[in-house]
């Protein structure tokens, strides 16, 4: 995994670098030590660029799920990513050297069914999850409510561009499930370098301190703000 964290991710086609990478280690470290397990997963994994970084972090008997349209281009409507089936898989194999325990799924967001890849993750949920796949606002409300769905307590979901001025509609489709949605169980806990992370509401204090340690690696510049109601480091 150290080799794909010092160099392996730049070989593979994607926008995940930086203090992305440390969003995930550190929600990985914190799991740990609540002994929070469950399966990993991405929804729109494009060449694989994070979602191998996923699979590297699974423990043992974890499966990591791919959710992702590939060659079914005609629902992705808005062109924010090019997934490529032969492409992903050859990455897959290059840098994390095995296809245990992958499972893909090729499909429309729109049409996927959080019961289902529960029942796929051998019926639990999952505790680390990507969301990056189409921008537009009602694709993110939707993908974000699956995510919501099949979310392990005390796991995480990481929304991409959430501040990419290209994409305004990723944070309108966050807003309308928060604000909208019957029942939201999540709470925002970071956001910066692009992406917010949720977790939980029932593990928010333990993310917010886990996170804290980012004020080293960001020049001493975190600040706490008021994001959806709850407290949310933001850099």
């Amino acid at each position: 995994m150290n080799d794909y964290i010092k160099q392996g991710h730049h070989d593979v086609i994607g926008w995940f670098a930086g203090n992305q990478l440390d969003m995930f280690l550190i929600a990985d470290k914190l799991q740990k030590e609540l002994g929070i397990h469950g399966g990993v997963g991405e929804i729109g994994v494009h060449h694989g660029r994070l979602f191998i970084l996923l699979m590297l972090l699974r423990r043992e008997n974890e499966k990591g799920i791919a959710m992702d349209v590939f060659d079914l281009q005609e629902f992705n409507t808005d062109f924010s990513g090019l997934g490529d089936l032969n492409k992903f898989l050859e990455n897959i194999d290059t840098h994390v050297g095995s296809r245990d325990r992958l499972e893909i799924v090729k499909a429309d967001s729109m049409k996927l069914d959080p019961r289902q890849i529960v029942t796929l993750n051998d019926g639990k949920g999952l505790r680390l999850i990507s969301v990056d796949g189409s921008h537009t606002t009602q694709n993110t409300a939707n993908d974000l409510a699956v995510a919501h769905d099949m979310l392990q307590q005390g796991g995480i979901i990481v929304v991409d561009d959430y501040f990419n001025g290209g994409y305004p509609m990723v944070a309108e489709g966050v807003a309308r499930f928060m604000i909208l949605s019957p029942v939201v169980n999540i709470a925002p806990v970071l956001a910066g370098a692009n992406k917010v992370v949720f977790t939980t509401k029932s593990h928010h204090r333990q993310y917010l301190e886990a996170y804290r340690s980012l004020v080293v690696q960001n020049d001493g510049w975190l600040t706490e703000r008021e994001f959806f109601g709850v407290p949310c480091l933001c850099f």
